[in-house]
């Protein structure tokens, strides 16, 4: 989900709400938590009439990657961004919880979809590592 996922789903899930409850307030979520050591969780459950959907981040994929190059004595200072990608089981979408039964069928297959083809690495998104440039006045 993190990656484009979240684009597809907030604005295709966002159009799907408004149309059934005008109004309504919802969130894609991507929370972290200091305490947690800033993992991304799943707050579908604190939030269950406002959180649609959580992307969660999985470290796992990194640290087997920098722990296999310390066992084989090949470690080294490198990027390991690809590793947190869904290509590499770096991220994934929560369940929709309370939702499930509120997004329409078609809509959960487009999303399962897209999240396939980044599985697959049909699909990619550039990420743009330059600090962005406020707006403020």
């Amino acid at each position: 989900m993190l990656e484009a996922l979240d684009h597809l789903t907030v604005d295709a899930a966002r159009a799907e709400i408004d149309a059934r409850w005008p109004g309504a307030l919802v969130a894609i979520a991507a929370a972290d938590d200091p305490r947690e050591g800033y993992w991304q969780l799943d707050t579908q459950a604190q939030y269950p009439d406002t959180v649609v959907v959580s992307a969660l981040w999985n470290m796992e994929p990194t640290i087997d990657a920098a722990l296999a190059n310390v066992k084989a004595g090949k470690f080294k200072a490198e990027d390991y961004g690809s590793f947190s990608l869904m290509k590499s089981k770096g991220n994934e979408m929560s369940g929709y919880g309370t939702f499930a039964g509120k997004i329409p069928i078609d809509l959960k297959a487009r999303v399962a979809a897209k999240e396939k083809d980044m599985r697959d690495g049909k699909f990619k998104v550039s990420v743009v590592e330059t600090e962005p440039k406020t707006s403020a006045k």
